[in-house]
């Protein structure tokens, strides 16, 4: 068999696979459901020891659907790039240290929130803290059921006690309604004191994201190449990610995610 190894598996043309969760390997109806069968079996054929696996996304450790089954070597960019893993045999370690907000830029965000009386997340590596507010509580804990493991989830009446410094990931302030409003209104309170923040509605949701300016899926993408040795141009990505990999062979993937559904 042509481009196949030692165990008859083909063997892919490029050295790395990247996809999305949402809407590529999990369908738009299916986001909070689990990888299929058939999608793990066609990965199963594409990766291999010099083809790894990366999954890129912006949900978080505690938010992942069950990775049993996927090949590896197996890497994770998640908390939209703040955040890189690998698998090991005792679970994921650290691929590059966390890109975490200061004690001081976590600390304003929070503030902002709870200044706007909405609810307020935390989110640390495997941990979400949660602060209720006056709105967004239907919305968080609907939120929360979907995707989020119970064990992960942390309720206080203040969070800044709780506050380390590079390890806040994001915090988020979920609201009633109008994410757009609220965006310009945290924006305004964090220029007020003097914080620099990528504050982000996330359609359709009513949440609002607050973290780390240029800190993005394409750019721990690109230090995970680099890291790896592997060029751009050898990558394949599928997904939404392709966005942010402009020099990747997206386009060139012999595996459609048609044949993954």
């Amino acid at each position: 068999m042509k481009n196949a190894d030692e165990d008859g598996r083909r063997v892919a043309p490029f050295r790395m696979v990247i996809s999305d969760l949402d809407g590529t390997l999990l369908g738009d109806e299916d986001s909070g459901c689990q990888i299929s069968k058939g999608t793990k079996e066609v990965l199963n054929q594409v990766i291999s020891d010099s083809c790894p696996l990366v999954l890129a996304t912006a949900r978080g450790l505690n938010e992942l659907p069950c990775l049993d089954g996927l090949p590896g070597p197996l890497f994770l960019v998640i908390y939209g790039g703040a955040v890189c893993l690998k698998r090991c045999a005792d679970g994921f370690q650290e691929v590059f240290a966390p890109q975490g907000l200061s004690k001081t830029q976590a600390s304003a965000a929070v503030q902002a929130a709870e200044e706007e009386g909405t609810t307020v997340w935390l989110f640390q590596c495997g941990k979400i803290h949660v602060k209720v507010g006056r709105t967004g509580v239907k919305e968080s804990d609907e939120w929360m059921r979907q995707h989020a493991d119970p064990d992960s989830l942390f309720a206080h009446d203040s969070l800044q006690n709780i506050i380390e410094e590079d390890r806040t990931l994001e915090v988020c302030s979920v609201a009633s309604a109008d994410p757009e409003g609220m965006a310009r209104n945290l924006a305004k309170r964090l220029q007020q004191a003097c914080v620099e923040l990528e504050v982000l509605p996330l359609p359709p949701s009513t949440t609002v994201s607050m973290k780390s300016l240029g800190i993005n899926k394409g750019f721990t993408i690109q230090r995970l190449c680099d890291h790896l040795v592997r060029k751009m141009s050898w990558l394949s990505v599928m997904g939404s990610t392709t966005l942010i990999c402009s020099k990747s062979r997206a386009a060139a993937s012999p595996w459609p995610m048609q044949a993954l559904h």
